[in-house]
């Protein structure tokens, strides 16, 4: 549940929000690493806690960020080599207690928001894309407005976090069913490219998206971040 000011900066409006986070795919571009270790596992360097550089996983860092702009409830998609993924968000007590002070607190820091949180674990068997990842998440959502966020892909933000941009743009909007994350980039061939009219410095119409264009038609690449309404 996120709340925010209403136009006249008084009222709140509470806006329910879902989360699903795809991390079911094979990451083979990423070999030999990616043999036993997932992608979303991967390690990178963060100042998520008390602004000191530590490292973690990258679906750690992504559930972090979503955490803090107020999104408590989680659909992880994964495979069925993606155990190490669930292990790693399942508080572990006995592991805590072994841990030097200082690990042991950014640990517990980490499981405290995990316990603060609505966890469900969904599978992809086979690999039938990403789309049939979020299919998966069908029943968990209902008739909730829901966020799509790929588990290989982060974005760095706080107040003005884009994922918080997305549900602000549908928020204030009630004909807006979707709400797609896009970047300007020099070469947009290798992403899904929107075909765009501008409504205002920040915002596009899209009419058309295509998928690795050799002629795209325009300089916008799509991040798989996305907000959905349930219609």
């Amino acid at each position: 549940v996120l709340k925010f000011k209403n136009r006249d900066n008084k009222v709140k409006v509470i806006f329910v929000i879902k989360s699903v986070i795809t991390a079911a795919g094979k990451g083979t571009r990423l070999l030999p690493i990616t043999k036993e270790l997932p992608k979303e596992m991967m390690p990178i360097f963060s100042k998520i806690y008390n602004n000191n550089l530590i490292v973690i996983p990258l679906l750690q860092f992504i559930f972090e960020q979503l955490y803090g702009i107020g999104i408590r409830d989680y659909c992880f998609v994964v495979g069925r080599e993606k155990r190490s993924i669930e292990d790693h968000f399942t508080p572990d007590e006995t592991y805590l207690n072994e841990l030097s002070k200082k690990n042991n607190a950014l640990m517990s820091n980490f499981y405290k928001r995990l316990e603060k949180s609505h966890l469900i674990w969904t599978n992809q068997n086979k690999p039938l894309g990403f789309g049939d990842a979020v299919r998966r998440a069908e029943k968990y959502i209902g008739n909730d407005n829901f966020i799509v966020h790929g588990g290989d892909v982060s974005v760095i933000g706080g107040s003005k976090h884009p994922v918080l941009r997305l549900i602000k743009t549908a928020k204030d909007d009630p004909s807006i069913a979707a709400v797609l994350l896009c970047k300007k980039i020099k070469d947009p061939k290798r992403y899904g490219v929107p075909q765009v009219k501008n409504t205002s410095s920040s915002v596009y119409l899209v009419e058309k998206v295509e998928e690795k264009p050799t002629k795209p038609k325009s300089n916008l690449g799509l991040l798989p971040i996305y907000f959905f309404k349930p219609k």
